[in-house]
């Protein structure tokens, strides 16, 4: 989930604080002066997700090396964990951030991992389940849904990655750690 963080930009710091829930950074822009409104993309910093507690309460930090006006804003975008969904009527867009069309990708990925748990059934012989199971649903069947549901989930992963790329900026300077 993406969010971001300002700040006031200070020519005797280097380093300033971050949230507790930056798992990483994507990108680092500073106002310029003057008239323009314009936010350029700093392309000389480094996230630390082991900052000095003493220093920095969160424990996360990111460290700029590029020149910006003092008293000049400054906007970290990154990255953060989603919320957990923890009863059945949370609404997932809600809830984790991420919107209705993920929930898809959700599903499809724990199908894919839940499935061959079905198959671990039939290693037990002796069970007068597994000679039952194997009439109705073969080791071949298991397989081929886990491999559809694998299909699904890596068709959906790539559409919602190159729409990230659409929608979230890009700028085309080495960008950070």
């Amino acid at each position: 989930m993406i969010s971001s963080t300002n700040f006031t930009y200070n020519a005797a710091q280097v380093e300033y604080s971050l949230p507790a829930e930056t798992t990483d950074v994507w990108y680092v822009v500073a106002r310029r002066v003057g008239p323009e409104k314009v936010s350029a993309p700093l392309p000389n910093w480094r996230f630390n997700p082991q900052a000095y507690a003493t220093d920095f309460s969160t424990g996360k930090s990111i460290q700029l090396f590029d020149a910006v006006t003092p008293g000049q804003n400054v906007r970290v975008v990154y990255t953060k964990a989603p919320s957990t969904l923890s009863a059945n009527a949370d609404d997932f867009a809600t809830v984790t951030g991420y919107a209705d069309r993920v929930a898809d990708l959700v599903v499809w990925d724990a199908c894919k991992r839940l499935l061959p748990g079905v198959l671990s059934a039939r290693l037990q012989q002796t069970a007068v389940e597994a000679t039952e199971r194997a009439q109705l649903v073969s080791a071949r069947d298991i397989q081929g849904a886990v491999q559809t549901y694998a299909a699904l989930y890596a068709e959906g992963l790539q559409r919602e990655r190159d729409r990230q790329f659409q929608e979230i900026p890009n700028y085309a300077t080495f960008q950070g750690s």
